[in-house]
């Protein structure tokens, strides 16, 4: 296990969120606890035999000042991390969020991305758009086009994308729109790997 202890601001500023509002420096410390909800790493030893590690077993966050709100992040890390044979990149637009929809859209993206050591990818869209209004369903389907759009351009992930529709049907796509995310239950996409 391995700790790392770093100012909020200072990560903010890494992110180009500076200066720090009190919204976003809420958004920030929930990143750090959803860092937790990140499934474990297994290592197979054998056909019946294996080893599971959680990347993040600790995260603390203390307020190292009385006069002054001075937030000290703590991540424990688990060494088997470093040892990941397939490491993940992300671009750094996906660690600013404007919004707690964009916060959901961009974590899920890289929740997908991260769960898995192969190059396809799942997104549950059912789960991300479930109990929404239409308005804000709409701004997430937008948004999520969007970062998908964004992350083809900068050739992170192929533009090739299997939509799983609500009645299981699978349709083949080049590109996404609004009209084809509302009916899919699951969005299939592949990682470039360089």
């Amino acid at each position: 296990m391995t700790t790392f202890s770093f100012p909020l601001t200072e990560f903010a500023k890494q992110i180009g969120l500076h200066p720090l509002n009190s919204y976003q420096r809420k958004n920030l410390l929930k990143f750090f606890c959803k860092l937790q909800d990140l499934p474990p790493i297994y290592q197979w030893f054998s056909d019946s035999e294996f080893r599971t590690s959680i990347i993040f077993p600790i995260i603390q966050v203390t307020n190292q000042s009385s006069r002054y709100t001075k937030l000290i992040v703590n991540i424990t890390v688990c060494e088997a991390f470093y040892h990941l044979t397939y490491p993940f990149y992300f671009p750094n637009n996906f660690f600013i969020f404007h919004n707690k929809y964009d916060f959901s859209i961009k974590f899920a993206i890289i929740q997908s991305i991260s769960c898995k050591l192969s190059n396809r990818k799942i997104l549950y869209l059912e789960d991300l758009l479930n109990g929404l209004n239409n308005k804000n369903r709409n701004y997430v389907l937008q948004n999520l086009i969007q970062q998908f759009h964004y992350l083809n351009n900068k050739k992170f992930i192929k533009d090739e994308f299997y939509l799983l529709q609500k009645d299981n049907q699978i349709i083949q796509v080049n590109q996404l729109t609004k009209q084809l995310i509302n009916s899919t239950k699951q969005l299939i996409f592949y990682e470039n790997i360089l």
